[in-house]
């Protein structure tokens, strides 16, 4: 499995400068997870792995998100180290449910099959309530903060408080 880990320009070269810390101390920690995550997860043999700012969305705050088409991972750095650590778990679920045919999406109809099961997520979007509720979400919050341990013991950092 290969990570491709990067900061966006946006952060290196241009608006968003002052994220320029914190983006490298979570690129740091990414590439040095890198090598140990095949022990924790099924990921797919490539992953990319991208830290820039990510809008807001009209209800919550994005930490991240996972991109399944391009099996990309983006994490929103404006949330502080320890945040970056639980939301890359988080998001390596994600992956991990995707490669694995758990999670998949319907492009036709917009919305996700979740052990072959189609599920009505498009409120989702707009309610956070709704949104912690869908059963792949659950998986990954239930799974996060144990793996962030596991692979800070294992890449020798000291966890953070999550």
């Amino acid at each position: 499995m290969k990570i491709n880990a990067s900061i966006a320009t946006s952060i290196k070269y241009g608006i968003n400068k002052d994220l320029l810390f914190s983006a490298s101390q979570i690129l740091d920690f990414v590439n040095k997870a890198a090598p140990h995550l095949k022990t924790l997860f099924s990921l797919p043999k490539k992953l990319d792995v991208v830290i820039r700012p990510i809008r807001a969305g009209k209800v919550t705050k994005i930490h991240g998100r996972y991109i399944p088409d391009s099996k990309k991972i983006e994490i929103n750095p404006r949330y502080g180290f320890s945040t970056a650590i639980t939301t890359f778990m988080h998001e390596l679920v994600h992956a991990e449910q995707f490669h694995l045919g758990a999670l998949q999406f319907d492009y036709c109809k917009r919305e996700f099959i979740w052990k072959g099961v189609l599920t009505d997520n498009v409120k989702a979007n707009k309610d956070f309530e709704k949104y912690l509720n869908l059963p792949w979400e659950q998986e990954a919050f239930a799974r996060q903060n144990e793996l962030a341990v596991a692979i800070c013991n294992l890449t020798k950092i000291n966890p953070p408080k999550f």
